[in-house]
């Protein structure tokens, strides 16, 4: 067998298992990070392949190429930068849950929160426990998520992030296992942020004085939930090939960004016009609720509608 025909054989072998593992959630996609850091050993075994088949003494030597490059694959997987990937595997801490809650400073006028989650399941709601500014339980897969909190004359900032490690993650048992159960706070006004990479979201905004929205993603399933204790709420959407359903209070006004090309749109009850490239509500600026959908990324699809029952409960 030619050597060039083994490299070419090995590499589509080791895309199409590691792809096979991302699909079935034995390995998370972040795999791939690794894999692409270290592709300049690609180079390396192409051209040792290249220098030992032309010299008949030493050809056997090249059979090094295929070798080199399975190696890397292996190591990317197993022996990352962050450690081998079953040195912080504890099966049965893994279930969690973990919980954590951070008290509300007094005189607390406005509070940011930035969860930063990556994969799995996470449920963002009202009901935080009074005086507390947020409380949650965390069930992950290898570390605790990281959590950090700053205030400082009437403002807090509240960071959360999954496991805080870049390197790939095993995901024994499948996603479902990494799930965050946030509850936050219903007294004091946020602005939330999420980075929920490829997930499934429900942001349940319905009792939360909420202002701001950002909200990021890869190819996610995200269901959103507006309330009506704020006058006007700025939702930003970034997410790439994702699935988002949004309620807005029944007589709230929406305006809509259409910059962005949308494969679908739904509108639902809300009788949106065009005005000035935008979507929006007939006497949007007179509606007590005023909410303002900026489009950053192309989504697979958007639904938007009035809320008839009282939403999703976050439950997962």
């Amino acid at each position: 067998m030619k050597v060039n025909r083994l490299r070419t054989g090995v590499i589509f072998i080791l895309i199409g298992l590691v792809l096979l593992l991302n699909t079935t959630d034995v390995l998370d996609i972040d795999v791939w990070e690794s894999i692409l850091k270290l592709w300049p050993l690609l180079l390396i075994a192409i051209g040792i392949e290249k220098i030992f088949t032309s010299t008949e003494r030493y050809k056997q030597l090249a059979y090094l190429s295929p070798i080199i490059i399975a190696g890397t694959v292996a190591y990317a997987i197993f022996a990352a930068p962050n450690g081998n990937i079953w040195a912080d595997y504890d099966h049965e801490r893994s279930r969690g849950p973990y919980r954590w809650s951070v008290t509300a400073v007094d005189d607390l006028e406005d509070v940011r929160m930035n969860f930063d989650f990556g994969g799995g399941r996470l449920a963002v709601r009202g009901g935080a426990e009074p005086g507390k500014a947020l409380d949650g339980q965390f069930y992950y897969q290898n570390r605790e998520p990281e959590l950090t909190y700053d205030s400082r004359e009437g403002n807090m900032v509240i960071n959360l992030r999954r496991d805080g490690s870049s390197g790939p993650r095993f995901m024994m048992g499948g996603r479902e296992r990494e799930r965050w159960i946030v509850k936050i706070t219903e007294s004091i006004p946020v602005d939330l942020d999420v980075d929920a990479g490829a997930a499934q979201v429900r942001l349940d905004l319905e009792d939360v004085i909420c202002r701001r929205l950002d909200l990021s993603s890869g190819a996610a399933d995200i269901d959103i939930v507006i309330g009506d204790r704020s006058p006007e709420v700025d939702c930003r959407i970034d997410c790439g090939a994702a699935s988002v359903d949004m309620e807005v209070p029944a007589g709230a006004g929406v305006r809509l960004d259409r910059s962005t090309a949308l494969s679908r749109l739904s509108t639902g009850d809300l009788a949106l016009e065009e005005t000035n490239g935008y979507l929006e509500s007939p006497d949007f600026e007179t509606r007590p609720v005023r909410v303002v959908i900026s489009l950053d990324a192309g989504l697979s699809s958007l639904r938007l509608h009035q809320t008839r029952t009282r939403g999703i409960d976050g439950s997962i």
